[in-house]
């Protein structure tokens, strides 16, 4: 009979195996740190700059995070800039996973958004949200240093909007919301067009208060749910470069706005829609929506009661979107069919006049 002595070096290899893979990811982590260092790094090489009073580095073993006391950040460096801080940046990516970086902005925080001026003050040259705690997470995806996705959410927040046109201001709100989520994505055009942007809005238990609501005559306006989900392409431009916040040049590269849908809920009143639009050649908003409302008469004595429309005139808007409402019938019982047109400077419901609307640029 043959005793089987066992081999002390059988014994030490599955040790010496897990030692060596514990080596292997300590280094393939601290790879992805200094891939992660020299990325933020070279955030200004693409219009994004941060600065932080005190920078930390962490996440250990499987995810690489900064940490960012009271960061002051700027992105853009053109006609149009968005700056903020806040009390506390964090930002973290799986070291498998790179591209893809969960952030969080803690409260108290302030993003402005500044544009040149507009000569003829159409537009606010500077708009300013302050939150007053609660924090904005975001989801960004990157693709070869650029940034592809962005999902951004805030929950039970409050806040104050102001917006100023040639140092005036136009809009100072205060607005609470029960949620607020923002979709925005790139998508590869066809060939011969630029990008096609794409973003979504997503709105629930919004309460605003502010000069915009005093002059409606209200105390406050309020939403149940908004939904807005658009998409802008234009052709490209010769340099290869399209902003869109540059309206001009993005009217004058073939710029068309798609407005895949719209949903509004307030109480009993509902609105959906889907439409698209362009700028014309002097900047006013040309295109159509085909808008579905229900409860047209709560919303025609909203206009009144605004000033918008008088008892007269919704009485006969109210007749004529019925006659024309008659060859495309409304999906449900209660619901009426509103077609939106705006051309040369004009908001026609149906046939009726309703506004009249200065160009945007």
């Amino acid at each position: 009979m043959t005793e089987t002595r066992a081999r002390p070096w059988r014994i030490a290899f599955p040790l010496f195996a897990i030692l060596v893979m514990a080596a292997a990811w300590i280094g393939y982590w601290y790879l992805a740190l200094e891939i992660a260092r020299r990325e933020f790094a070279g955030l200004a090489g693409h219009g994004v700059r941060i600065a932080c009073e005190r920078e930390q580095w962490t996440g250990f073993p499987f995810r690489v995070t900064l940490v960012c006391d009271r960061p002051v950040f700027r992105i853009g460096a053109g006609a149009v800039t968005l700056a903020g801080q806040g009390s506390r940046l964090s930002a973290t990516a799986l070291v498998y996973r790179p591209s893809h970086v969960i952030a969080e902005l803690a409260g108290p925080s302030t993003l402005t958004q500044t544009r040149a001026p507009d000569p003829a003050g159409r537009l606010p040259d500077q708009i300013v949200l302050a939150s007053d705690g609660a924090p904005v997470r975001a989801g960004l995806q990157f693709d070869f240093g650029q940034v592809e996705r962005v999902s951004a959410r805030l929950t039970d927040w409050s806040g104050r909007l102001t917006a100023r046109v040639l140092g005036r201001t136009v809009e100072d709100a205060a607005v609470d919301a029960r949620a607020l989520a923002l979709h925005w994505s790139r998508a590869p055009g066809t060939e011969g067009a630029g990008d096609e942007q794409r973003l979504a809005i997503e709105a629930t238990g919004v309460a605003i208060v502010g000069t915009a609501s005093r002059a409606l005559g209200l105390d406050r306006v309020t939403l149940d749910r908004a939904e807005l989900a658009i998409a802008a392409t234009q052709a490209a431009a010769p340099d290869g470069r399209v902003v869109l916040t540059d309206l001009k040049a993005w009217q004058a590269a073939g710029g068309a706005l798609r407005l895949d849908r719209l949903a509004i809920v307030q109480g009993p009143r509902q609105a959906t829609g889907a439409g698209s639009f362009r700028l014309d050649g002097e900047g006013r908003i040309d295109g159509t929506l085909d808008l579905t409302v229900k409860d047209l008469e709560a919303v025609l004595d909203d206009l009144i009661a605004a000033g918008r429309l008088t008892a007269k005139q919704a009485v006969l808007a109210a007749t004529a979107l019925r006659l024309l409402s008659k060859g495309a019938p409304a999906p449900e019982p209660g619901w009426s069919r509103v077609p939106v047109r705006l051309s040369r400077g004009r908001l026609y419901l149906g046939p009726f006049k309703a506004a009249q609307l200065a160009p945007l640029f």
